[in-house]
């Protein structure tokens, strides 16, 4: 029953100021109206805005994650994932 009950949020999307969703939060982390789709109908990036910057970052280092695991075959440690952010960051 938890699951039927859906939340608006308004003035609450991170990156534009406008409304979003608790579903769209969760998946995307802005609303829809941010994300850019693709041919497929499937959002792909995030619109310029304020919070674009930091979905980019994140990507970042999710994708050095990935890399990381693959070359050691371990996760990143905390203090590793806090370096990776200061140089992807710049």
């Amino acid at each position: 029953m938890v699951d039927a009950l859906k939340s608006l949020y308004l003035g609450l999307c991170p990156n534009c100021d406008g409304p979003v969703r608790d579903e769209e939060l969760l998946s995307y982390g802005v609303c829809l109206n941010c994300l850019a789709l693709g041919a497929d109908g499937n959002p792909f990036d995030v619109k310029p805005g304020k919070y674009s910057g930091v979905l980019e970052l994140r990507n970042k280092v999710v994708e050095f994650e990935d890399f990381f695991k693959t070359l050691v075959g371990a996760r990143l440690w905390s203090l590793q994932r806090t370096w990776a952010k200061k140089d992807s960051h710049g």
